[in-house]
């Protein structure tokens, strides 16, 4: 399995994997058969995948779920949700938000890019400024944060049915 984005003039499109045991093209961040109608432009950006292909993860400013609570904030670098996209499901089922906002409608605000992934890809470590599990306290990390900023370590587990709820790791400073 390959995985790619495209490019239309000069600005990054959709995220796509091509299945060559079966000689299909998938488009990775097709949204969900009950996600709501996007009206932030699609920005996916590719983070990992598991080494087989069966799941591939990354981020995006779009609810691609029907229950998605990225904020679609109209903007250059809007806040990103961290989703996982699984070939092997149904159609219209394929993706999964992994960073469902405590408070809804703050936006989970993933930075950066994913810090690691099981082989299998059902472990998942990432930094978010949204407050994804308790006891997480809003963030403020960003490029150029000032002293005493902090962002939210979390993990997210797949139990072999479904995947978990985020879990606090660590509270993390700017300088980290």
């Amino acid at each position: 399995r390959v995985v790619w984005h495209t490019v239309v003039h000069n600005t990054q499109g959709h995220l796509y994997m091509r299945d060559l045991n079966k000689g299909e093209t998938l488009q990775v961040d097709e949204p969900d058969t009950n996600a709501p109608k996007s009206t932030a432009e699609a920005k996916p950006i590719f983070q990992t995948a598991s080494a087989d292909g069966s799941k591939v993860f990354f981020t995006d400013g779009q609810r691609l779920t029907e229950d998605s609570t990225a904020t679609e904030v109209p903007s250059t670098n809007p806040p990103q949700d961290l989703y996982v996209f699984e070939p092997e499901k149904p159609v219209g089922q394929r993706i999964t938000d992994l960073t469902l906002d405590i408070k809804s409608g703050e936006g989970a605000g993933v930075q950066g890019s994913v810090l690691g992934v099981g082989e299998e890809g059902s472990l998942v470590y990432f930094v978010a400024n949204g407050v994804l599990a308790e006891p997480a306290q809003p963030g403020d990390c960003h490029v150029e944060a000032p002293s005493g900023a902090g962002c939210n370590l979390y993990a997210v587990h797949y139990d072999g049915k479904q995947w978990e709820k985020p879990r606090l790791i660590a509270r993390l400073s700017s300088e980290d």
